[in-house]
């Protein structure tokens, strides 16, 4: 009972929040802008922000109290943006900035859920049970080289 509460709660907030980003300072909600013919750029962008925002809710509504869980856990989670600029510096052997390092931290994050995802349709193909394991890490990763989804400090492709 708990968890659907939050779930309706965080529902609530993200539409007092969406309506809040939609509606311009000195500007009352009653006003109806949908029937404008001639629409910016801006507006066309924050229409299809507001259909994705829908079909999140819609998405996030229809979850199970385990698969809220990990989402919420998937939301939550990121790497510490220190620790990405040291690395990105040290590479680059300059400073970097701050919105490098969030693109960065974002970027790591993907490929590591591309990197778990394809471990568990390892763990799922070998017919192993429990938490993922070494192997199935390393059996991800040589599947991903395979796809070329990863770079490959051995195996250099020829450009031309």
């Amino acid at each position: 009972m708990g968890k659907k509460k939050r779930r309706e709660r965080s529902d609530a907030s993200d539409e007092d929040e969406s309506k809040a980003k939609r509606q311009k300072p000195n500007e009352s909600s009653d006003v109806d802008d949908s029937k404008n013919e001639y629409t910016t750029g801006s507006e066309a962008e924050a229409d299809a922000d507001a259909a994705m925002r829908e079909s999140m809710k819609i998405l996030v509504s229809s979850f199970s109290d385990k698969q809220f869980d990990q989402y919420e856990i998937f939301r939550r989670a990121a790497f510490p943006r220190s620790r990405i600029r040291t690395l990105m510096q040290s590479v680059c052997g300059s400073a970097v900035p701050p919105s490098a390092v969030i693109a960065m931290a974002g970027m790591a994050k993907v490929y590591v859920g591309e990197v778990v995802e394809e471990a568990c349709a390892a763990r799922e193909r070998w017919r192993d049970e429990g938490p993922l394991r070494p192997k199935h890490i390393r059996e991800a990763a040589r599947q991903l080289r395979k796809k070329d989804a990863i770079l490959s400090s051995k195996h250099q492709k020829v450009m031309f």
